[in-house]
């Protein structure tokens, strides 16, 4: 993967005059290098746990007087994150400086987002007074592994400027480098240009598009001996070259281990996942690895989900790929310690369905919500667990395979793509083990 790219930034501002009138400003104002500015830096992890997707923020904070009473204007954010820090967004959805600067955030395609929204606190020339403005900062995905940034203030001065950074490789204990351009920016012509008293930063979004799973960040599998990671920022001036600082950030936390019928855990490999825990009534958003209680629901409807569940054989676990559904979670405390996942997603106007006593299918009562949808699946890969599904009229388990389950309101479908699925007719109270390339429907012809 190469993170080498040629860093360029365009800026769309209001008023803005030619750049020989901005070079000109820049020389009237000048700087006082006896007082030159100061900076400090704080770094962390944001969302997610250690080896796992999540988020990294980089807070910088400006202080200065050398430049009409505020800090000269900087030309360059740059970030090295910690050894271990990884991801990649290739392949996924792109939005360019030219895009940001003609049409603005509206004109991104879905999933170019590279993260939560940042901050840029600024001093500007309004009339002839100098005064504080904050702006949003928001990053995008950009090609060749880059980003865009579009930052937009609208009060008291009306502004928006688009900026372009990349990744290059970075001498340890550092793994990459974050190099962000900051162009100049004029608010009243000929007068001081702004003044960037902080900017906060925070990357981290994963996606997944056109079959392409993606972790724009993952942070390191493990903490140093020390506890803490090393971070390194610089700021770079327009007059005064460049002023370096350091930091240390606290290690991630790890995610919770699964117990065996008690807990599993959900890691967030692409898209967006949403889980009801067990008790409650409401999904909430996941974010990198989580802990859950065994019987919750999660919704990957829209993404897909790493599953990790304990085994009988203390300390070991086994872990299952899943994605395009809504299913429960269960795990048997006894003997094999399956988990099953449940079909969960309601379905629209299917009546009871009557199935043979003792049937092991907890969904077979449909909704009456018109609005659902008349079909719901689950794609499942896992590779040597003891995983299983349950539709309305089958249910299944595997070792080792890959395999989709889908009900209708009269029939339930599985299909495998690789490995062996034994799959338990719920109707006909049969069973019939299937390979790959093979499907099988079970019908239900009796309901009412």
């Amino acid at each position: 993967m190469s993170w080498h790219r040629v860093l360029h930034a365009t800026a769309r501002l209001r008023g803005t005059l030619a750049a020989l009138v901005v070079a000109i400003a820049v020389v009237l104002i000048g700087t006082d290098a006896a007082s030159a500015a100061t900076v400090s830096f704080v770094p962390a992890f944001g969302t997610g746990y250690l080896g796992s997707s999540g988020s990294v923020n980089a807070a910088f904070s400006i202080t200065g007087t050398e430049y009409a009473g505020a800090p000269q204007p900087i030309n360059e954010v740059v970030v090295d994150v910690p050894a271990g820090v990884s991801g990649s967004h290739a392949g996924l959805p792109t939005c360019s400086p030219a895009t940001l600067t003609n049409i603005g955030p509206a004109g991104c395609p879905a999933g170019s987002l590279a993260g939560a929204a940042g901050r840029l606190k600024m001093v500007v020339s309004f009339g002839n007074e100098r005064v504080p403005e904050t702006a949003s900062l928001q990053a995008f995905f950009a090609p060749e592994e880059g980003l865009d940034f579009y930052f937009q203030g609208t009060s008291p001065v009306a502004l928006e400027a688009t900026a372009t950074a990349t990744y290059t490789d970075a001498n340890p204990p550092y793994s990459r480098a974050l190099k962000l351009a900051i162009p100049t920016i004029e608010t009243v012509p000929a007068a001081p240009l702004v003044s960037i008293t902080s900017i906060e930063l925070a990357l981290g979004a994963s996606h997944e598009e056109g079959g392409v799973s993606s972790k724009g960040v993952v942070l390191p599998p493990v903490c140093p001996e020390s506890g803490a990671f090393r971070w390194a920022g610089r700021i770079g001036f327009y007059q005064s070259g460049a002023q370096e600082v350091t930091a240390q950030s606290a290690c991630p936390a790890a995610a919770p281990p699964p117990i065996i019928a008690q807990r599993q855990t959900v890691d967030v490999i692409a898209g967006t996942l949403t889980v009801r825990p067990r008790g409650t009534s409401a999904f909430v958003p996941l974010v990198g690895a989580n802990s859950i209680p065994d019987g919750s629901e999660v919704d990957a409807t829209n993404g897909s989900a790493l599953m990790t569940a304990a085994t009988p054989t203390p300390g070991q676990t086994e872990t299952a790929e899943v994605h395009g559904g809504r299913f429960q979670i269960d795990q048997e405390r006894a003997g094999s310690g399956e988990t099953h996942l449940t079909l969960s997603l309601p379905l629209t106007g299917c009546p009871r369905a009557r199935l043979p006593h003792g049937s092991v299918s907890a969904l077979a009562t449909g909704a009456k919500h018109r609005s659902r949808p008349r079909a719901r699946q689950l794609w499942v890969s896992e590779k040597g667990g003891s995983w299983g599904t349950n539709g309305r009229y089958v249910s299944t388990s595997v070792e080792g395979t890959h395999w989709l389950t889908l009900d209708e309101c009269d029939k339930s479908e599985v299909k495998v793509v690789s490995g062996k699925v034994r799959v338990h007719d719920l109707v006909r109270n049969k069973t019939k083990t299937l390979t790959a390339g093979k499907s099988y429907v079970a019908i239900n012809r009796r309901f009412g």
